[in-house]
């Protein structure tokens, strides 16, 4: 009982999967936003941050990058059109403690 004191969860593989739909979205958005792509570097950051956010164990963050890197381009800005992602990227930044200003000078 007391081992498991603090330790984070991993991720089931939908959830994996759905981290790395937000992070996709999330690549799509800045790409159309400052017409550049995101380093891979940065990339694993986000994906840290979201799994953090969720209460999951970094060390899924190289996984949930990867992942979201294989979306196809088209999908990524259709689901970010279904889901108004571009509406509320205000709302996701600041849910992973970043803001339009931080991600602008990437």
């Amino acid at each position: 009982m007391f081992g498991l004191f603090g330790k984070k969860k991993t991720p089931s593989d939908k959830l994996s999967t759905q981290m790395s739909i937000e992070l996709g979205m999330f690549l799509s958005w800045y790409e159309d936003a400052y017409h550049k792509m995101l380093p891979g570097n940065i990339s694993i950051d986000i994906a840290n941050r979201i799994l953090r956010r969720e209460g999951y164990s970094e060390e899924y963050g190289s996984l949930v990058s990867m992942m979201a890197y294989s979306l196809e381009i088209d999908e990524g800005k259709n689901i970010r059109k279904k889901t108004n992602f571009d509406t509320t990227i205000n709302g996701f930044l600041k849910s992973i403690s970043l803001s339009k200003s931080d991600v602008s000078g990437w």
